[in-house]
């Protein structure tokens, strides 16, 4: 069972890796941006890197766009005078460089150390966290992909723990602090949409997640990842499914509950088949920069779940995801099956997260039918805050309820474990293909 920690036991600082990456700029820092301005930040930040910013104001005010200090309801220039954020030069691996930490924060508490690193890197920062002179109550936050395939994962679990009580270990996915994400449970919750999402009324299930942007100076960590299948499909993906597919427990807001959920979801998915996926690349992947010329990582799959739930057996359920294609939706469609009034339901996460039920409609002119759309826009964050505001909020109260769990991360890579690896069989498609046109 994941331990739970009391919120009590609030951090009275809190360290970053990975602030000056494009995680950092685009989330991380936004992230810290509107926990302060909500007054749920409050403690000092410091960053750490090999190459501490020449101007540590700069880097935050560029992280600031208009519309995020909109949000905030103070200036540009509010925010990056009122937040405390310095920065400590070294490399995570090295002792000196948690010297340094340790007197940058002088007299605190409850630090707490959130590892947005390379997978082969978190076992080192637990030793080094271990081996530091800052307090035993240290809290160790540790961004995906945790591990490298299931072994690995089960070995890195262990060689941290062996340094790190395993109540002070937390492990993101901010995918399940996405409000839209976790309006999936509520939605399942609904009688009408209970009846309906089961075997016998469903054709089939999509899961899309479309990515316009590419890889430019991100090849030598997409390399070093593995590609597609560990830094989306593992993590984020698997999530949205088990929080969608999962049956909802009784009683909201029950973190442990919902993660029991999730696992029980998760394995009853068998391992993905490689000979019913795809795996593909776009043009010009390999003319990034640290990328091989030969590379064999994929930026596209598409692959077929089997659940063994009396819910969803028998279901064709598809999953697809890729870099550099055509824009649209992330969601889930669920198509339903034979003659009625309905004929799908979508679960759209972004851009703008809603539940659409298509219907047949009869057109009064024609006496012939057509698809009517009813759509309900919901709620997409948590009030002011997004997802990596929130899995921050929570790394410094100690709160699980967004964060992932061991067994989940391990049956995520049981089951894409068939499609880790390089393939020489990977689908060539241009930029700006859509997702359902690689095949």
């Amino acid at each position: 069972m994941t331990p739970r920690t009391p919120r009590s036991e609030r951090g009275d600082a809190l360290v970053v890796f990975g602030l000056t990456g494009d995680l950092g700029h685009d989330e991380l820092l936004p992230g810290l941006v509107l926990l302060h301005a909500t007054g749920r930040l409050g403690v000092p930040v410091v960053g750490v890197g090999r190459n501490a910013p020449d101007d540590i104001e700069q880097l935050l005010r560029d992280a600031i766009d208009p519309e995020l200090a909109g949000r905030t309801g103070l200036t540009i220039e509010q925010l990056v005078d009122e937040i405390d954020l310095s920065f400590v030069e070294g490399d995570a691996t090295e002792a000196q460089t948690w010297n340094d930490i340790h007197d940058r924060l002088g007299d605190v508490g409850l630090p707490v150390v959130y590892a947005a690193l390379p997978p082969a890197l978190l076992g080192d920062v637990a030793e080094q966290v271990a081996a530091s002179s800052l307090p035993d109550s240290c809290r160790l936050v540790l961004e995906k992909p945790f591990g490298e395939d299931r072994a690995s994962a089960l070995d890195l679990h262990e060689r941290i723990t062996d340094q790190i009580d395993p109540a002070r270990l937390f492990l993101v996915d901010h995918f399940l602090a996405k409000a839209a994400v976790r309006n999936l449970v509520d939605a399942r919750r609904t009688p009408v949409l209970d009846l309906a999402l089961q075997a016998e009324h469903l054709e089939s299930i999509t899961i899309e997640f479309p990515e316009v942007g590419g890889l430019d100076g991100r090849g030598s960590f997409y390399e070093g990842v593995g590609g597609v299948v560990p830094d989306v499909v593992q993590n984020h993906l698997l999530q949205t499914v088990a929080s969608a597919l999962a049956t909802p427990p009784g009683a909201p807001s029950d973190g442990d509950a919902e993660r029991a959920a999730r696992v029980d979801l998760l394995r009853r998915i068998a391992p993905i088949d490689p000979n019913r996926s795809v795996l593909g690349q776009y043009d010009g992947y390999r003319d990034l920069d640290d990328v091989d010329d030969d590379s064999a990582v994929p930026t596209f799959v598409s692959a077929e779940l089997e659940i063994d739930h009396d819910r969803w057996r028998g279901v064709p359920i598809r999953l697809r995801t890729g870099k550099r294609v055509a824009s649209g939706a992330f969601a889930i469609d669920w198509r339903l099956r034979g003659a009625g009034l309905a004929r799908s339901v979508r679960a759209q996460i972004k851009p703008q997260a809603a539940i659409q039920i298509d219907l047949d409609e009869l057109d009064p002119d024609t006496h012939g039918t057509v698809v009517a759309t009813a759509c309900t826009p919901v709620r997409s964050d948590h009030g002011a805050l997004d997802a990596y505001a929130t899995v921050l909020g929570d790394a410094l109260t100690g709160e699980r309820h967004h964060m992932t769990s061991l067994d989940e991360v391990v049956e995520a890579w049981r089951i894409v474990e068939p499609l880790l690896g390089p393939t020489t069989d990977l689908r060539a498609y241009a930029p700006g293909t859509p997702l359902d046109d690689i095949t």
